[in-house]
């Protein structure tokens, strides 16, 4: 499911993005643009308790596209950083919908449960074995934590999101013109 991995790949990517003001300072909204074209926003909220996190994010579509398509994105998860210990990720676009969760066991092997179950592809990975990578809400909730622009830029990441393993890498910090800093990154 390409849209499902999209989405998701969203989450993560958005919050390398620069956020919009937001009242709470725990929660922040990203535009989201794909080749130019404003693809709608993602609303997060961070609750963090020394290395505790509890992180929630939902996605709206831009009225463009949901004039096309129906569209929902909901992902939430809780850990301690680095260490997550559930995931939820819930997507529909049109008429393809699907939840996944991944909950971790002490050890931090990863059980994923998807509705609809997902189709046996010759690609999967076996789960049990990706418990050295985070996943988008992990990432997300790292991501989002105060840090220095030296600690958070040329970091990469390793994820798990419950059936594909991806790279998010940050390149080197930048100068913004207005006198912030931003990195590149790639999914």
């Amino acid at each position: 499911m390409r849209v499902r991995a999209a989405a998701v790949a969203a989450i993560g990517t958005a919050a390398a993005a620069w956020p919009a003001p937001a009242a709470d300072p725990q929660a922040a909204a990203f535009r989201l643009w794909f080749g130019g074209v404003p693809a709608g926003v993602v609303e997060t909220s961070l609750e963090r308790d020394g290395a505790a996190y509890a992180f929630a994010a939902r996605g709206t579509p831009a009225r463009w596209l949901s004039l096309l398509f129906s569209a929902e994105l909901r992902a939430e998860g809780e850990g301690e950083l680095p260490r997550p210990r559930r995931f939820l990720a819930v997507v529909a676009f049109g008429d393809d919908r699907q939840r996944v969760e991944v909950r971790r066991d002490a050890d931090g092997r990863p059980a994923v449960s998807a509705e609809p179950p997902f189709r046996p592809r010759p690609w999967q990975i076996d789960p049990a074995s990706q418990g050295d990578a985070g996943d988008p809400v992990s990432v997300a909730a790292a991501l989002l934590t105060p840090a220095p622009a030296a600690a958070r830029c040329g970091a990469t990441w390793d994820v798990f999101d419950g059936r594909r393993r991806s790279r998010l890498a940050l390149g080197p910090a930048e100068r913004t013109e207005a006198g912030g800093w931003r990195c590149r990154g790639s999914w």
